[in-house]
């Protein structure tokens, strides 16, 4: 139900190792994969709400860095909104095809 492999994978490495994932039960590992959409949900939903087009979202201020301070850095990003482009495979894995379509479009 939206939760993707990829999720479930990520979730099993990073908080236990693999072979204490491997050992988990199914309903633990898809309670794992939950936590893991909804927090990418959150972010995913701040960014959009609050910095969309920017490249950044700024968690104190809770806006997007439009103004260009960093230097080369700031040259590097380039204001392609990478955050956005950097989500989109995510929101293929969890089956948001909308949020995608919103995306791109």
């Amino acid at each position: 139900a939206g939760c993707g492999w990829a999720a479930l994978l990520a979730v099993g490495a990073a908080s236990s190792g693999w072979a204490e994932a491997a050992e988990a039960s199914y309903e633990a590992r898809m309670a794992l994969a939950r936590q893991v959409e909804d927090m990418y949900s959150h972010a995913f939903g701040s960014y959009m709400t609050y910095a969309f087009p920017a490249d950044e979202l700024r968690p104190l201020s809770c806006d997007g860095r439009r103004i260009r301070e960093r230097g080369d850095l700031d040259a590097v990003l380039g204001n392609y909104s990478l955050t956005l482009i950097d989500a989109l495979d995510s929101l293929v894995v969890f089956r948001r095809y909308d949020d995608f379509r919103g995306a791109v479009g």
